[in-house]
């Protein structure tokens, strides 16, 4: 038995039709129904409307096939037969439809997959969705969920508002991980009242740091005293990534960025809570086509450095565990493996990593960021060396009190290391 369209709610299976796929028929009132990669309009049993493609952002590519969709109608074969696919040399697939004509509210979203392509099997294609910004789907891998050329809807919900008293449309972004994203079809329906509640994308655990790496000391505070004052620890360096010349809230000068080959200047202007916003609001990152950029930094002298490096997650589209990894050396070591800032601190919060490097004759300190899934971005540096202090010599001062009476003769003798009575 074939049907005709199949249905996946929030990631998990409606009803247990045609190996295990579900689904829901009967003529709804959509807002949109997009057919991506179609160049006709389509009605389809139910008399609903499938329009030729469009809503899409300039770039990206049709992909067509002719051969039969599993566990989907005839009549319906059209909708998952075509694509629209984001090449890598693309700057993503995107989609910006109108509200217009229905408002801002609380909308329906069913996205249409058929892996037609080349992953045969699980783990070959993954990518994310995000509607209205927020994560919708992490890491989608349709053939693990359906089988390859196999139907399968995902669905999930979102709340559109208003600017300036238009309704903002609604937009859909589709982000690689193994492969190009694509999408099969698009329907957005209005849902009045409440949505359905549907759960938080499963996200993985962050990745701890490799087991020959330096021990990693964490902190989130942001208003500890001077620590150079409190550890008797010289600065050896103060950077502002991607920033410029920065007096910060407990008084203490950070260079304007300086001693980077590669990578490029970055800064937010979101609203933050963190009381230095021009220092943790700036970065240094990998461009697009890059993989690392690395600091070399002059040391006043040989000896072990303490290198302190500062994190900010400033893209909401990275708003979310496992979206944005990368690995950090120091001095050549690997101290910061699958690094992974949103798994360990919430948006817009610094996160502050320790670690102790050794500098040699040539007197340099190199720090390198290296991408593993999107841009490798450091916000701010800090190195700190034992200050060297002085010899001092200790003086012994020694007193002498003599006191008579009648009948009593003593002796009293003070120095800074004992005191005796006699």
């Amino acid at each position: 038995m074939r049907v005709g369209r199949v249905y996946v709610m929030l990631g998990v299976l409606v009803a247990g039709l045609a190996g295990g796929v579900g689904v829901v028929r009967g003529a709804t009132a959509a807002v949109h129904r997009i057919n991506c990669g179609g160049v006709t309009n389509t009605i389809d049993p139910d008399g609903n409307v499938w329009k030729a493609d469009y809503g899409f952002n300039a770039g990206g590519s049709v992909v067509t096939s002719d051969k039969t969709v599993l566990g989907v109608e005839s009549t319906m074969q059209f909708l998952y037969q075509s694509y629209r696919a984001d090449p890598k040399s693309q700057p993503g697939l995107n989609y910006t439809l109108s509200l217009a004509g229905s408002g801002a509210g609380n909308y329906q979203v069913n996205l249409y997959f058929a892996e037609l392509g080349d992953a045969l099997i699980s783990g070959k294609r993954q990518f994310s969705v995000f509607g209205q910004g927020k994560l919708a789907l992490y890491l989608l891998d349709v053939t693990a969920e359906a089988g390859y050329r196999t139907g399968l809807v995902k669905t999930f919900y979102v709340t559109t508002g208003l600017t300036n008293g238009s309704p903002d449309p609604l937009t859909l972004r589709f982000e690689r991980s193994l492969k190009k994203p694509f999408v099969a079809g698009i329907e957005v329906i209005r849902v009045e009242g409440a949505t359905p509640a549907w759960p938080t994308p499963t996200l993985p655990p962050s990745t701890n740091a490799p087991t020959n790496a330096p021990t990693t000391r964490t902190t989130t505070t942001t208003t500890a005293p001077d620590p150079a004052a409190l550890m008797n620890m010289e600065v050896a360096a103060r950077i502002n990534c991607g920033g410029k010349k920065y007096l910060d809230n407990i008084n203490r000068e950070w260079a304007a960025d300086f001693g980077f080959d590669g990578g490029n200047a970055f800064g937010t202007s979101l609203s933050m809570s963190d009381p230095d916003p021009d220092l943790l609001g700036t970065e240094r990152n990998t461009p697009k086509n890059v993989d690392a950029f690395t600091y070399t930094l002059t040391m006043p002298r040989k000896g072990t450095y303490t290198v302190r490096l500062f994190f900010m997650e400033i893209f909401e589209q990275n708003n979310f565990p496992g979206l944005r990894i990368f690995d950090v050396d120091v001095q050549g070591v690997t101290v910061l493996k699958d690094f992974d800032i949103s798994a360990e601190t919430p948006f817009l919060t610094r996160i502050r990593k320790d670690f102790e490097a050794d500098v040699g004759n040539n007197l340099q300190l190199t720090i390198t960021l290296r991408r593993v899934q999107r841009a490798a971005k450091i916000s701010a540096i800090e190195v700190l060396i034992p200050a060297i202090t002085t010899p001092t010599t200790t003086t012994t001062t020694t007193t002498t009190t003599k006191t008579t009476t009648k009948t009593t003769t003593t002796t009293t003798t003070t120095t800074t290391t004992t005191t005796t009575t006699t």
